[in-house]
């Protein structure tokens, strides 16, 4: 009896050794590496490429993916670093590179910040947009198999787009390509470019390829051509462009990324959830129609959008968007569901995150009003939309009120000081905060000649964009005077650190408040 008892004690032991053992080579062999405050700028300053997982040991998709960013880390080991950061351990840093959800994913390369990964949490797709931010996306052809074969791929994708770069002169080609790579790495893992970017050195090659999308100027130049096939549900024959190539132009780079940024989707094509973050990664704004039936589209905003796309090539992305799966986006932008889709036409800059709706009208619009409407967004004319609930009459309450409509009558007053939060009722933290806002107007009341203290509901008003609330709660002050510039509040939210936050930005002496309440 006490030889099976032993036996079972040592079979036990000997098992828990080799699980701990296991798990010692498991971690050993781990090709992820984890930053803290300590270490991680040294290792994105000193490594080409680091693709970081921002994470926090709770979170279940953080879990989930934890053996796809092993598996993408192992493959890519000597190409690029993979790192983890515990967030709920390295909260300063967290903060500093503004990290708000779980798990959050960032490119760094050549030591600064690159882009964020949007896509599939699967070990390919980490692999496809890393390999693609570290390697050309430009690919050679040498024959004119190879390039009908192409527009053939072309057809067939779902993204429907195809470049050609031809470069002729060997003194130029390094130039060339460096600017090439330089305008296309940005944006080409985000739209899922890799076969999309192509490159001939051989002129006979090149002038075929012109000659059959037929094509006559630009012939002997450096150029990229670019073909676009419009969406299936729409049809005809694909908009072909090209742009030539001069190095003595001063403003080359940003002709040449305007020009790739603006040919990477079909003309036309689909905005919805999934193709959003695509969309912005080209940095150039979009005009939105929102569609209800593509195949039923009326035939005169269709030709009104496709010459837009046409004239603004490299300007402005002209999409449609689904009116189903951007119902909330639509209904934030005003455009309710009876509406007619004729006059469902807005524009975003994702750059400024700024919002613009085109006056709304029972027909489709004319080009030229479109157009004209389209350059005024651009040249900053127009005013930008936001959404504003009815400012409430009287409003002589402690805070005052802030509607959409009402920002720049009340926070924008150059002869007061406003201190202003802008909160969401359905967070508890956002509740907190307007508690004690409420307390600190009713404390300041006797200042009401140079201080507004004010908050706005922000689920249902926006503030201008440069103030626009990402997070709940918001807090700004703004001191009075011209320009009005507002100072964001970053301490932890408590009494003691609001006062003490006004007092510090006031324009005036807050004699009453005694230090030992701050």
């Amino acid at each position: 009896m006490m030889e099976k008892s032993s036996s079972r004690v040592l079979f036990s032991l000997l098992y828990c050794w080799v699980i701990v053992l296991a798990q010692s080579l498991q971690e050993k062999e781990s090709h992820v590496i984890q930053l803290t405050k300590e270490n991680f700028w040294s290792v994105v300053q000193n490594e080409s490429c680091v693709f970081v997982e921002f994470y926090a040991p709770w979170c279940s998709h953080c879990n989930k993916m934890v053996k796809e960013f092993e598996q993408a880390a192992e493959k890519l080991k000597d190409k690029a670093v993979f790192a983890q950061v515990d967030c709920t351990q390295e909260k300063e840093l967290a903060d500093e590179l503004n990290i708000e959800g779980y798990p959050t994913l960032k490119l760094f390369t050549h030591g600064q910040f690159e882009k964020d990964y949007f896509g599939k949490r699967k070990a390919n797709d980490m692999i496809s947009f890393v390999r693609g931010s570290i390697t050309s996306p430009w690919k050679v052809i040498e024959n004119e198999s190879e390039a009908l074969q192409l527009e053939i791929k072309s057809r067939n994708k779902d993204s429907g787009c195809l470049l050609i770069a031809y470069s002729k002169e060997e003194v130029d080609q390094k130039k060339f390509l460096g600017l090439l790579d330089k305008v296309s790495k940005p944006i080409s893992v985000a739209v899922d470019g890799l076969n999309m970017f192509y490159l001939t050195t051989n002129a006979t090659l090149w002038k075929a390829i012109c000659s059959f999308y037929h094509v006559k100027d630009n012939m002997n130049d450096n150029a990229i051509l670019s073909v676009r096939h419009y969406p299936d549900a729409i049809g005809g024959p694909p908009l072909v462009s090209i742009q030539k190539w001069t190095h003595d132009n001063n403003r080359e780079e940003e002709e040449m990324g305007r020009f790739v940024r603006g040919s990477v989707f079909p003309p036309l094509s689909y905005l919805n959830t999934t193709t959003v973050h695509q969309f912005k990664a080209t940095k150039l704004p979009i005009l939105v129609a929102f569609i209800k039936n593509v195949s039923q589209m009326d035939s005169q905003l269709f030709q009104v959008l496709d010459s837009i796309s046409k004239d603004m090539l490299g300007y402005v992305n002209v999409v449609l968007g689904d009116w189903k799966s951007l119902g909330s986006l639509r209904r934030q932008l005003s455009v309710n569901d009876n509406e007619s889709d004729v006059s469902a036409i807005v524009m975003h800059i994702f750059e400024k995150n700024k919002n613009f709706v085109f006056p709304r009208k029972s027909t489709a619009p004319k080009v030229k009003a479109l157009k004209r409407w389209v350059q005024g967004v651009l040249d900053g004319t127009i005013e930008e939309f936001r959404r504003s609930e009815k400012p409430p009459m009287p409003n002589k309450g402690v805070p005052k009120i802030v509607v959409g409509e009402t920002w720049h009558s009340i926070v924008d007053d150059s002869n007061k000081d406003v201190f202003i939060l802008q909160f969401a009722h359905w967070l508890d933290k956002s509740r907190e905060a307007e508690v004690i806002v409420e307390e600190i107007a009713k404390e300041l009341i006797s200042y009401s000649d140079k201080l507004t203290v004010a908050k706005m509901n922000a689920v249902d008003n926006d503030a201008p964009s440069p103030y626009f609330a990402k997070k709940y709660p918001t807090m700004h002050y703004f001191p009075a005077g011209s320009p009005k510039v507002g100072i964001p509040f970053e301490s932890p939210i408590t009494r003691e650190n609001i006062m003490q936050f006004i007092k510090q930005h006031a324009t005036f002496p807050l004699q009453h408040i005694q230090k030992e309440e701050l």
